[in-house]
């Protein structure tokens, strides 16, 4: 019984080491998140977005505009939380950087391989970093596939998505 019980759990950690991260750096530096300072804010672009690369996404979730905001306050208390050096600050007017998140494509999945069945929300665009004083790009990410976990409900599902690349961009190396 050990020995299938130790064998499960190697399964399981080369499956975890094996998957890659949703998220990689397709231009600029990859460290950028450890080595830069300031003030950022975020936007969600969504307007050429699918949802299931087939109709709008407004069609799926409604009223897309109350959906970001959401998703963005999410995305700024995740990632305050983890980073030391850069913080979101949506009021601001004056930052160091600005974040964009240009969706391309989003889908939702019923997970109910878990403890809590829910709505898993995955979304794939592009993130492009730049500085907001001379609008120079900095870093470019592209998203692929980022799920967010699952959460029974809609809008949260989908900020949740958010709060995971937040995760995920502080742990770039």
């Amino acid at each position: 019984m050990k020995k299938i019980l130790f064998s499960l759990i190697a399964v399981m950690i080369s499956l975890t080491a094996m998957a890659g991260s949703d998220i990689k750096v397709v231009q600029g530096d990859k460290k950028f998140f450890k080595t830069a300072s300031g003030t950022a804010t975020i936007e969600i672009l969504w307007q050429d977005a699918k949802y299931d690369k087939q109709k709008p996404l407004e069609e799926r979730f409604g009223d897309m505009n109350i959906l970001c905001k959401g998703a963005v306050s999410d995305f700024a208390e995740k990632f305050n939380e983890k980073s030391k050096t850069i913080k979101v600050d949506l009021n601001a007017t004056d930052v160091d950087y600005k974040f964009s998140v240009k969706l391309t494509n989003v889908d939702q999945f019923m997970n109910v391989m878990s403890f809590v069945p829910g709505l898993s929300t995955n979304i794939w665009g592009t993130m492009t970093i730049t500085n907001a004083k001379t609008g120079e790009t900095l870093v470019v990410i592209d998203i692929d596939d980022l799920n967010g976990g699952n959460n029974p409900s809609l809008n949260q599902s989908f900020d949740d998505s958010f709060q995971e690349l937040a995760k995920q961009l502080l742990k770039l190396k």
